[in-house]
Order: structure tokens, then C-alpha cells, then sequence
């Protein structure tokens, strides 16, 4: 029998091994057991770190574009608040126009203000002239567009409405382009504001028969009729919303135009909006 050793050579002659016996009862031994777990414990830990690496950056990366995000939200928000600023500033700019053209016109003509007189000599059977006086009426020439009002004075519809977040897009579900508006009412809101609406979609070399023309209504002189127009009530405000297919299209649309009428169809607004809509698809 052979000897054990001792000490530190008994030691060194220890070694870690598996044994796996098969069903014939052949033993299979595993060598280097220690270097694989210390092998496979490297890796998880290499494994680990890189995940937490990942991670942190994956973090870091969410957060930048989440301030990205709210910082262009912010400007969106800036942005619409100015343009609604712009609409309102202008729709005020109108509304002190239409007022000033329904001021009664008061200033006479250079020779209405007087009396012209001619004289013309006649003589009697006495054989002495005469002076036959013939007066002239003092005329006041009426505004175009007005209409006679109490006392005579020409009077023109205020105009208390104005248009605003115009909407043109591509719809992603159908083939069909959107369009929709508001029609608000810049007045009291505790009196109805009613009239018509019309809106056309073109740009500078489409030929007028090609126009978008929503409602379809004719056209004359390149204006819509506005008796045909679409008819909106509001207090507050309204949103008028239109569909187009997009074979209609004959080209790419730049400008969009909304006239605004009273009920029977007199012009109160016009005023044309600038269309970015090249690849816009509707949300």
C-alpha cells in the first residue's frame, strides 16, 4: 500500500472533482472544476457590470430626450399662443375697419356744401329782368358695400368673428384630406353671432376652375357665393370640419383662403393662411 503523503505536499496533491457515472457504471470524471465555477463567476459579474452600463446609459438617454420633448412642447405651446395672439391682433385690426366704414359720411363734396345758384335774366311784359333762382340738392355719395340704415346714415355689419387653428391634412386611415377651422366670436359671448362661411384650398399657378371649393359653391369674379356658404350659429366658438379625396387634388396646395359672409350672403372677411402640407399626415 502506498503512503499518504503529509504535510504541504499532501495538500497540494488535493484537487476538486466531479464524477458523473453513467448508467453501465462508468465513472466520467469533470476536470479543472475550481477554473470553470471561477471562469463562469468572471463572466456573470462581466455580464452584471455591462447590464448596469446599459442601463445607466439607457437612463440617462430617456431623461435627455423626455427634456427634449418638454422643452418642444414648450415651444409648441409658445408658438400657438403668439399665432392665436396674431389672430386675435388682426381680427381686432377688422373689426376697427368695419367700424370706421360704418360711420355715417359726413363729409360733403367740394361743391355740395353750398347752395349753387343760376340766374338766369328773364324779362316781364314790363320790359324788366328778372332773376329766376334755381337751387341744387346737397348729394353725400354712399359707401360701397353699405346700406341705408335709421336716419338715412349707410350703415356696414360689424364684423365680431375671426378664424382660427386652420388644420390641412392627409388622413392616415383613408384617402381623403382634412380640413377643419374655428370660427370664433370675438364679441359678447352672450349674443349669437350668426353667418357663413367658405374656405378655398389653391396656390399661385392652379388655374380657378381646379380650386378647392369647400362647400362646393360656384364662383364669381375668383370669389365664392356667399348666400351658398356654409351657415354657423355660435356663442363661443365652432369648428367646421370638411373632407376632400385626395385624387380631387390637382396639385400641391399652398395658400388657403376663408371668406367670411353675413346670413344673406355679404362679405364681412376675407383673409388668406399659408399651407406647409407636402408630407403633413393628420394625428
Amino acid at each position: 500500500m502506498k503512503p499518504s503523503g503529509t504535510g504541504r505536499t499532501a495538500y497540494k496533491r488535493k484537487k476538486w472533482n466531479i464524477l458523473f457515472i453513467g448508467e453501465d457504471g462508468k465513472v466520467i470524471p469533470v476536470k479543472h472544476f475550481k477554473g470553470i465555477v471561477i471562469g463562469l463567476t468572471l463572466l456573470f459579474i462581466t455580464l452584471a457590470m455591462a447590464m448596469a452600463v446599459l442601463f445607466y446609459s439607457y437612463r440617462n438617454r430617456t431623461e435627455k430626450m423626455q427634456m427634449l420633448q418638454h422643452d418642444m412642447a414648450g415651444i409648441v405651446a409658445e408658438n400657438r399662443s403668439l399665432k392665436g395672439e396674431k389672430d386675435k391682433v388682426l381680427a381686432r385690426l377688422v373689426i376697427l375697419e368695419s367700424r370706421l366704414k360704418a360711420q355715417p359720411v359726413d363729409e360733403p363734396a367740394p361743391d355740395a356744401g353750398k347752395a349753387h345758384e343760376s340766374v338766369e335774366p328773364q324779362k316781364d311784359p314790363a320790359g324788366k329782368a328778372k332773376a329766376t333762382v334755381v337751387s341744387r340738392k346737397k348729394t353725400v355719395p354712399k359707401a360701397a358695400g353699405t346700406e341705408p340704415g335709421a336716419g338715412g346714415q349707410s350703415t356696414v355689419p360689424t364684423v365680431n368673428i375671426t378664424n382660427e387653428n386652420l388644420v390641412v391634412c392627409h388622413d392616415p386611415d383613408s384617402e381623403f384630406v382634412r380640413v377643419e377651422y374655428k370660427v370664433i366670436n370675438m364679441g359678447d359671448k352672450d349674443t349669437p353671432v350668426s353667418g357663413r362661411s367658405v374656405i378655398v384650398l389653391k396656390n399661385g399657378d392652379m388655374n380657378p376652375e381646379d380650386w378647392i371649393v369647400l362647400p362646393n359653391v360656384p364662383l364669381s369674379d375668383l370669389k365664392p357665393a356667399g348666400e351658398s356658404g356654409k351657415r354657423f350659429r355660435i356663442y363661443n366658438f365652432r369648428k367646421l370640419k370638411y373632407k376632400v379625396k385626395s385624387s380631387a387634388l390637382k396639385g400641391r396646395l399652398e395658400n388657403a383662403t376663408i371668406f367670411t359672409y353675413t346670413v344673406d350672403g355679404r362679405l364681412l372677411m376675407e383673409r388668406e393662411y399659408p399651407l406647409k402640407m407636402s408630407a403633413e399626415m393628420c394625428p
